[in-house]
């Protein structure tokens, strides 16, 4: 019998499944809610299922100019997002209004030579910036935007995404470079930011996490998901989702089924990361997606959010599906079709270029639309494919070529 999961995390954390090691430990599936992926039903999934409406938000180009959003962290009434195409984290009002951007490219304090990622400390109202070329934190006032110091990373060189937790930073090692020889691969790094950018733990080796892959693979959403007071990780070839909680680390939801990934599923010869040619690792990368994407296996787990007492997520099977998870009675379902009734008129959105995935909050979903979209979304708009449920269409009409990417919100149902 399927356990509620918020029952099972108190449960969990009532022991030490695993305490944060300077070595990877093997974490065992009994321990964690299992989502049964061959017992999901299939079927087409309505947008208005879930959401009430959409509302769209232009983002202020008086001060900024971005072409993109590769990620978003909301806090209250001020979205925190980064373009990694300007190298820069910026502040938004919920409106769309511009607050700030978070330093500069450049050699001074408070300025950087990479902008690869960011995260936020909540309750400490502090903004940390990954700078990868440099290796390096820059620690920021998150109300003000003012610089305060800058913290060291001992190892390894290179990290994809970062997230905060409790004084300690988690960072995701997303490949296993030829120069670092035969040095562990973990897929999880712990920083103690108390202790000036220590790394005092490395997790999830990618033998026993990662379907023995060693490359960075064609991830389609971040790693980190903050769900409630834990902070979720799963990578692309990942079954299991780790939750992370003052300190500890253990698994909080299984994923199983015959046609869920497998080391079996990889192709044999396309583990590459001795080779040190980018060609080639770029070739047997592309070959991988589309040797899985013919298998139809699940795989590439990403995009989590829980509301009214179900679990939504992406994966890959073939295609990009939605899945829904019942968290007390266990019940799963694959939705293969999806129709955005909430944002497109009758059946006309067929053919068009989707929205991307952001993140959500307590009330609903983000979505964007990036700069090389917004001809099409105007086309979208004056050709009348546009639902009436999106609330303030009539901003498109003001849309420019130079304009900043749009934020489309689609609020939760009641």
């Amino acid at each position: 019998m399927k356990r509620n999961l918020f029952f099972l995390l108190a449960f969990v954390l009532g022991f030490v499944v695993v305490a944060c090691q300077s070595q990877g430990s093997l974490l065992v599936h009994s321990q964690a809610d299992i989502i049964n992926m061959d017992s999901a039903s299939t079927e087409l999934w309505r947008y208005s299922e879930l959401f009430k409406d959409v509302r769209l938000i232009p983002l202020e180009t008086k001060d900024v100019l971005l072409s993109s959003i590769s990620k978003m962290v909301p806090v209250n009434d001020t979205l925190y997002l980064m373009d990694r195409r300007t190298e820069g984290v910026y502040a938004f009002k919920k409106d769309g209004s511009f607050i700030r951007k978070f330093g500069n490219n450049g050699p001074a304090p408070g300025e950087y030579a990479g902008c690869r990622d960011f995260t936020v400390d909540e309750e400490k109202k502090k903004l940390y910036l990954y700078d990868s070329s440099r290796n390096k934190i820059l620690r920021y006032d998150l109300l003000t935007g003012t610089f305060e110091d800058e913290i060291s990373l001992d190892a390894p060189p290179f990290y994809a995404d970062i997230a905060y937790q409790s004084d300690f930073l988690y960072a995701y090692q997303s490949s296993h470079w030829p120069a670092q020889g035969d040095t562990p691969y973990y897929l999880l790094h712990q920083i103690d930011l108390l202790q000036a950018g220590k790394m005092t733990a490395s997790l999830l080796d990618y033998d026993s996490y990662n379907q023995g892959w060693q490359n960075e693979f064609l991830n389609f959403g971040t790693p980190f998901t903050r769900v409630g007071d834990e902070l979720w990780f799963c990578t692309a070839l990942m079954d299991t989702v780790m939750a992370i909680r003052e300190g500890e680390v253990y698994p909080v939801l299984a994923i199983h089924g015959e046609k869920v990934i497998k080391r079996d599923d990889l192709l044999k010869d396309s583990n590459l990361h001795s080779s040190g040619d980018p060609v080639a690792l770029s070739k047997k990368m592309m070959q991988q997606y589309m040797h899985l994407t013919q298998k139809k296996v699940y795989w590439g787990f990403c995009n989590f959010y829980v509301h009214q007492g179900y679990l939504w997520f992406n994966c890959y099977g073939g295609s990009l599906l939605k899945v829904r998870h019942h968290l007390k009675s266990g019940q799963t379902s694959i939705f293969q079709t999806q129709k955005d009734d909430i944002f497109f008129a009758g059946n006309k959105q067929n053919g068009v270029m989707l929205p991307g995935y952001l993140c959500a909050d307590a009330d609903g979903v983000f979505y964007f639309y990036n700069t090389e979209q917004l001809a099409e979304l105007k086309r979208l708009f004056e050709s009348g494919q546009l639902s009436d449920k999106v609330v303030n269409k009539e901003l498109i009409r003001s849309l420019e070529s130079d304009s900043n990417p749009v934020l489309l919100y689609y609020e939760f149902k009641d």
